[in-house]
């Protein structure tokens, strides 16, 4: 392997989210956001108790990625209505 394509060495060339027919993804943080490292940092809290200097605001800068469908349409939903228990019942079968 020559030192040219060590640095992108299992790094995919084009990241997306799953759309239609995909579940889930597994993404590098650093196709999500430029700043992954400080975003990180402020969500764990690393710095949060220092009194001395304190952190600055952190601005996520966030990658706009599109969404990748393999099926061109959608199942339809079908919602039953809604439960409306009857007030002439009992709760219990053998009352």
């Amino acid at each position: 392997m020559s030192y040219e394509t060590a640095g992108h060495y299992a790094v995919p060339q084009n990241t997306y989210f799953p759309g239609n027919g995909l579940v889930g993804m597994k993404a590098a943080h650093r196709s999500l956001s430029a700043n992954y490292c400080d975003v990180e940092s402020q969500l764990f809290g690393i710095g949060s108790t220092n009194l001395v200097s304190p952190n600055a605001e952190i601005r996520p800068q966030i990658h706009q990625l599109k969404s990748l469908d393999i099926a061109s349409t959608k199942t339809p939903l079908i919602m039953p209505s809604a439960f409306a228990p009857q007030a002439n019942q009992r709760p219990m079968y053998l009352n």
